[in-house]
């Protein structure tokens, strides 16, 4: 299993509850949670077989930012 961060600008709960129709419905992603309480609003997932760019790709598309952490 990976686990990957990312910066976003999920910065709700109404963002985040965009986002789940699109990441609940991964088999691939195990587990997943945005940390809105720090200014980057973190993306952290777990995943099997999904690479960084897998994952940039499938938050785009439900309209946000999205850039991988440098310090991950």
């Amino acid at each position: 299993m990976e686990a990957y961060i990312f910066k976003t600008n999920i910065n709700c709960e109404n963002s985040i509850r965009t986002l789940m129709v699109f990441i609940d419905n991964n088999p691939k992603i195990r587990s997943w949670s945005v940390d809105t309480s720090t200014v980057d609003n973190l993306l952290h997932i777990q995943c099997l077989d999904l690479g960084p760019d897998d994952i940039i790709t499938l938050v785009q598309k439900a309209g946000f930012r999205i850039e991988q952490y440098p310090d991950a």
